[in-house]
C-alpha cells in the first residue's frame, strides 16, 4: 500500500482550523483523559549536552477511536539556523 506525507506548515494549518472546533475537540480529550479513555504514556525525554538540546516525544490516543498521535518537538541551540534552531516540531496522526 502507498502512502504520502503531508507537510504543512504553521500559516496552512491555521488556514484549515475553526478555533472554535479545536476548543470543542481539547475539552473533550481533557474529560476522556480525566475518566481513564485515553492512554498517554510518559513523555520520552532525550537530551543532548554536546549540542545544548533537546527532543521530546509525547503519544497519545483516545479510547475506540480511529487515530493515535505522536508529537516530536526538539530545540537544539548550537544550530545555526533560527527557525530550526529555536523549536522544530513534527506531529504524526496516523490510522
Amino acid at each position: 500500500m502507498k502512502r504520502e506525507v503531508l507537510v504543512l506548515r504553521e500559516e496552512e494549518i491555521r488556514a484549515l482550523l475553526d478555533p472554535a472546533a479545536c476548543i470543542q475537540a481539547m475539552e473533550q480529550a481533557f474529560a476522556a483523559y480525566a475518566t481513564g479513555q485515553a492512554q498517554l504514556p510518559p513523555v520520552i525525554n532525550l537530551e543532548v549536552p554536546e549540542h545544548r538540546g533537546e527532543v521530546h516525544i509525547k503519544t497519545g490516543h483516545l479510547s475506540g477511536g480511529p487515530y493515535y498521535a505522536v508529537k516530536i518537538a526538539s530545540g537544539v541551540m548550537t544550530l545555526t539556523v533560527p527557525a530550526i534552531r529555536d523549536h522544530e516540531v513534527i506531529a504524526i496522526d496516523l490510522v
